[in-house]
């Protein structure tokens, strides 16, 4: 096997994290704790809700975690993706039939 092969098989080292852990965590249980309280004063109907919460957390997680999310969408193939598209999708239909039920 040529050298270069065996390099490229070598762990790379983690880089530091951006935030302390410890900070984040606090961070998110704040506003896990908070969160329900908008949700209740929110004139929106379920579905809508839903949805903000969602897509607001999906904005923050992708603003902190945006060079590893890169890497790991880059390492995913069509299989997984094609099954993470689906559970989405499973999810919100999920949602609204519960939606229109409520």
């Amino acid at each position: 096997m040529p050298a270069g092969a065996e390099a490229a098989r070598e762990p790379v080292p983690a880089a530091a994290p951006a935030v302390s852990p410890r900070l984040a965590l606090a961070l998110a249980i704040a506003a896990t704790s908070t969160g329900s309280l908008f949700v209740r004063l929110a004139d929106a109907p379920p579905l809508a809700k839903s949805f903000w919460r969602c897509g607001l957390c999906t904005a923050v997680l992708v603003l902190f975690g945006w060079r590893t999310l890169r890497a790991d969408l880059a390492r995913i193939g069509g299989r997984e993706l094609r099954l993470a598209l689906l559970s989405g999708l499973a999810l919100m239909a999920g949602v609204k039939k519960e939606s229109a039920t409520a």
